[in-house]
């Protein structure tokens, strides 16, 4: 009997579509098929790259016949579009939806109110979605299977995800389900391969997930493991930068120092999404100017406040001063740090917001190659502590996926601190875009870079002055980044 067809829907997830030369890899949907693929038929159906998905969508659909349609889902508008997309295959065809990723997992039961969502999984997919196609394949119920949410006679039935798997003893991920030349973004004029080598992060902050998702835990695999992976994706793929997603690298700094051995062993160039600021302050001079010598050229750093008050509230457990210090002494270093920001937070008042301003300023004048990140709208994770302090100071969680997409954290519809309006964290957020050399470095058009650099004045002006008002460039932006289909 031939193999029957899983079809798992990539969706479009927001500006950064539109920033990056290239989608990237939909990491996401690839390691949720690590055990599917090897029994069944998986299809990878991507939004991103199909303007005209409506009619794409119908074609992969009436060709492959799926026994089960999943999409991946995380806040903002890859919610609204992951919906739309379940919405046109409900039309199309009577195959059960599954969803999965971060958000479905902090509240799987209130997904299932959507009648577009037959399934979800909570927790890691991989065995999961295997499990699920087996039991809708022998037309089972699949009550035994952990992770697995559904309704059942009008009731929600589900087994809490405990399991957390161990990441050296999965197999590679099926590439082969993708044309990977297509999602290879340039950065810094050469295109990243992307990759994920652990899991979790075993720090207490009150807006993460990871407490919740990961219990906690941070799993890695060996830096053997990751160097066999790196060869095996540079012979298949002839890749020369990779951007390991992890959610905290350098947890185990000797691990990341053997990592960076095999990178410049293999003459790679690399970046790395999640750094945390006390595991810079415990590496010397020379493990940095290692890293740098073996191929490190970007690092992103979550500082997210400036101020002392909101650093507190979001677990953070270090001073400006000691985050002066780790930035100035990098600026030694070929290496982009690129710091992230949060704000319209529970309890931020303007002074809080101005601090970070402050904060971002002072480390662009302490480090040239410092770059902020945009100042990212706070978007609640249900079950984080933070979300409950957010309810207490009067924020509404919202009562349907369909709301769920309007909270985003480049620019939320939700006010959450309450000392300023949406209008004000979206000027803020567009204006800390453009602060410096960021639409460079990402190999945007020609177009949009000279458009950024003129603008790059005006965004510096507005953010010293905090005036993100009579500011038509935000229609424009959003204009820009909003789905077309």
């Amino acid at each position: 009997m031939s193999k029957r067809t899983i079809l798992l829907l990539q969706p479009t997830i927001g500006y950064m579509d539109s920033w990056r030369s290239a989608p990237s890899l939909p990491l996401a949907l690839l390691h949720a098929s690590t055990f599917a693929a090897q029994r069944y038929h998986v299809r990878l159906f991507d939004q991103r790259l199909n303007p005209q998905w409506k009619i794409a969508l119908r074609h992969e659909i009436e060709t492959t016949q799926p026994i089960l349609i999943g999409a991946t889902m995380f806040l903002g508008q890859a919610v609204a579009n992951s919906l739309r997309m379940l919405e046109e295959a409900k039309r199309i065809c009577k195959a059960p939806t599954v969803i999965g990723g971060v958000l479905p997992s902090l509240m799987p039961e209130d997904c299932l109110a959507d009648t577009r969502v037959d399934y979800v999984v909570q927790g890691e997919g991989e065995k999961a979605i295997l499990e699920l196609a087996r039991c809708l394949e022998n037309h089972e119920v699949p009550s035994s299977v952990s992770g697995i949410w559904f309704r059942n006679e009008n009731r929600i039935s589900g087994t809490k995800h405990t399991e957390l798997l161990h990441l050296d003893l999965l197999p590679e991920i099926p590439y082969h389900l993708i044309p990977v030349e297509k999602y290879l973004p340039r950065y810094g004029g050469i295109s990243s391969f992307y990759m994920e080598t652990s899991r979790g992060c075993p720090l207490s902050c009150t807006y993460c997930f990871n407490p919740e998702f990961n219990h906690g835990v941070w799993r890695a695999q060996s830096a053997q493991h990751v160097r066999e992976r790196l060869a095996f994706a540079k012979n298949k793929f002839n890749m020369k930068d990779v951007y390991f997603v992890d959610d905290n690298f350098f947890i185990d700094i000797k691990r990341g120092l053997e990592i960076a051995k095999a990178m410049g062993q293999f003459g790679l160039r690399w970046q790395v999404q999640g750094v945390g600021i006390s595991s810079l302050k415990k590496m010397s001079d020379e493990e940095l100017r290692f890293l740098s010598e073996n191929g490190l050229r970007r690092m992103t750093v979550g500082l997210e406040s400036g101020s002392p008050k909101i650093k507190k509230i979001l677990g953070k457990h270090y001073t400006n001063e000691e985050v002066k210090d780790v930035i100035s002494r990098l600026k030694e270093f070929k290496i982009i740090v690129y710091c992230s920001f949060m704000c319209n937070l529970p309890g931020e008042t303007h002074d809080d917001v101005k601090q970070s301003i402050i904060l971002m300023f002072d480390l662009m004048k302490l480090n040239p190659n410092f770059r902020s990140s945009p100042f990212y709208n706070y978007a609640p994770s249900p079950g984080t502590a933070l979300f409950h302090a957010a309810v207490q100071e009067g924020f509404k969680p919202p009562k349907s996926l369909e709301q769920w997409a309007r909270i985003s954290f480049d620019g939320n519809e939700t006010e959450i601190s309450g000392s300023n309006n949406a209008r004000f964290y979206k000027g803020l957020y567009i204006a800390t875009l453009f602060s410096d050399r960021k639409p460079n470095e990402y190999s945007t058009s020609f177009f949009f870079r000279i458009l950024a650099f003129l603008y790059k004045p005006i965004a510096r002006f507005r953010l010293k002055k905090m005036f993100f008002y009579l500011m038509p460039e935000i229609n424009l932006f959003y204009w820009m980044i909003k789905p077309r289909n």
